[in-house]
C-alpha cells in the first residue's frame, strides 16, 4: 500500500517543512528513503560524521548522549518530529546518539540531497533553513526556560527531578 499522501502530509506538519507547497514537499519526499527499525535499532551515534537527517513517521525514538556512567537520555522525538538536523547544519560529528524505543519507521533526508538543493539556490533549501532555524531557536526558548525554573526551584530550597535528563538534583 503506497502511504505516500500520508507521509507528505506529514512532512507538511512538521514546522521545517511547513512553508513548502505540496508539490515541493512531494518532490523533497522522493528523494528521501525509508527506513524500518526494530526496538533498539540506532539511526546514528554520537560522534558519527552526519548523512542526513530524519523525520519520524512511525515509532518513537531516544535521544541520549554519553554519560559517565552509560547513556543518558536528554529527549524523546515522536511521530511528526524531526531529527539530526543540527548535524546536518553544522557538517559536524553527532553530538548524541538515537534509538528506536519501539518498531518505526523513519523518513532519511540524505545530506547530499540538501547539500545539492544549497548548491543549486533552490528555494526548497532555504525554506528548510528558516524552518530549521525556527525550530532550533524554539527548542533553545524551552531549555532556557526550563534552566531558569530549576535555578529558581534551587534557589527555593527545592528538590528537582529532571526526568528528560536521567538525574536528580
Amino acid at each position: 500500500m503506497d502511504r505516500t499522501p500520508e507521509w507528505v502530509e506529514l512532512l507538511l506538519t512538521n514546522p521545517i517543512f511547513s512553508t513548502l507547497a505540496e508539490m515541493d514537499a512531494r518532490a523533497l519526499y522522493g528523494a528521501g528513503t525509508l527506513r524500518r527499525l526494530e526496538k533498539g535499532d540506532l539511526i546514528f551515534w554520537q560522534g558519527e560524521a552526519p548523512n542526513g537527517f530524519y523525520l519520524v513517521l512511525e515509532g518513537e525514538f531516544s535521544v541520549a548522549v554519553d554519560g559517565e556512567d552509560g547513556p543518558v537520555r536528554i529527549a524523546t522525538i515522536h511521530r511528526g518530529e524531526t531529527v539530526g538536523e543540527m548535524g546536518l547544519v553544522q557538517a559536524s560529528a553527532r553530538s548524541a546518539s538515537c534509538a528506536a524505543t519501539a518498531r518505526a519507521l523513519v523518513w532519511h533526508l540524505p545530506g547530499e540531497v540538501f547539500e545539492g538543493l544549497l548548491y543549486r539556490g533552490d528555494p526548497i533549501a532555504a525554506s528548510i533553513l528558516r524552518g530549521i532555524g525556527k525550530d532550533l531557536c524554539r527548542r533553545f526558548r524551552s531549555a532556557v526556560d526550563e534552566g531558569a525554573r530549576l535555578v529558581a526551584a534551587l534557589h527555593d530550597g527545592e528538590r528537582i527531578e529532571v526526568d528528560t535528563l536521567g538525574w536528580e538534583v
